[in-house]
């Protein structure tokens, strides 16, 4: 769809997968309009069923420890419970060798928090990928395909919601399945907010080489204002520097999280908060700010450029 070039595979590939290309590629066009509808060819075959087991990618940040407690503690009896954790071992991380053997032990020590099996994955499809697309237009799919790749031993692949990925890759064999997708991230932070094991073994952080989160970026500091809002007034362990309101005044909030900080400041309502509401109020006006600027940049360009005369504009 990025090239608009039809894709041919000549291996079988899940009926149920193929029937879904059509749902999946306009999906795909909703969120990223330039993307182009492709013919896609390939023999179909049903695949056998898996065993009835479920198993949720798990990276200790707040998205999938939200979908490992609750599919934990609430028991849907109709499906397999949850019996293991999916673990990518740095795909969302550049981190070093001594790094990564930490936040493994850190992460396997989390899957027996939980009550399950930690399962160790490594694949090279973000290096690849990469090269020609940045990673948040394709990490649904990736995570997808992983999920298929180890379809066999799990009848449920639950993938913690962030942005809209619904059921549009299961197979016969595998259901992928976009958990708590109608769940707000402060929501999720309020919910761990009252779970101390989660929080002490929590990762949000992908900016530093070390298994702690550093504190000062984006996703770290609007991680402790959601905690805080939900009651968690002290300093947390695994952040290496404490919530600061004038560092977080200074930041720029990403489009990402455009959606998350009115949500955080309708809850920030102790009088001790109203720091970090003026901080986030401002982070926000900033951003509005520069976004009005750069458009009136691109008005008066465009104004210049319809008063110089044809002429003039070719002989440049």
């Amino acid at each position: 769809m990025w090239w608009g070039e039809p894709l041919t595979i000549e291996a079988p590939v899940s009926a149920r997968l193929l029937d879904a290309v059509s749902a999946a590629m306009l999906r795909y066009q909703g969120l990223f309009p330039s993307l182009r509808v492709i013919a896609v060819s390939a023999p179909g075959r049903a695949l056998p069923c898996a065993p009835a087991t479920t198993a949720c990618f798990f990276t200790r940040g707040i998205d999938s420890w939200y979908s490992v407690l609750t599919n934990v503690d609430d028991v849907d009896r109709s499906r397999p419970p949850l019996t293991h954790l999916l673990h990518i071992s740095g795909i969302d991380w550049a981190l070093t060798a001594p790094t990564r053997e930490r936040q493994t032990a850190a992460t396997r020590a989390a899957a027996v928090d939980a009550g399950c099996e930690l399962v160790l994955l490594e694949t090279n499809l973000r290096d690849f990928t990469e090269r020609f697309q940045p990673w948040d237009v394709t990490h649904g799919g990736a995570l997808a395909a992983v999920g298929l790749a180890v379809g066999a031993r799990f009848s449920r692949v639950l993938v913690a919601s962030t942005f809209p990925m619904y059921r549009l890759w299961s197979t016969e064999r595998t259901t992928i399945v976009h958990d708590a997708a109608g769940v707000s991230r402060a929501d999720k932070l309020a919910f761990l907010a009252e779970r101390p094991g989660a929080l002490a073994n929590l990762k949000v952080c992908f900016e530093a080489d070390s298994e702690y989160n550093c504190g000062v970026c984006e996703k770290c500091m609007l991680t402790m204002v959601g905690l805080r809002a939900a009651g968690v007034r002290e300093d947390l362990d695994g952040f290496a520097v404490p919530l600061d309101a004038r560092r977080l005044a200074k930041h720029t909030v990403s489009d990402a999280n455009r959606q998350l900080v009115p949500e955080l400041l309708d809850r920030l309502a102790d009088p001790e908060d109203r720091p970090y509401r003026l901080a986030l109020e401002w982070s926000l006006l900033r951003e509005d700010s520069l976004s009005a600027l750069r458009r009136l940049m691109r008005i008066a360009r465009l104004a210049v450029g319809a008063r110089v005369p044809r002429s003039r504009r070719l002989s440049g």
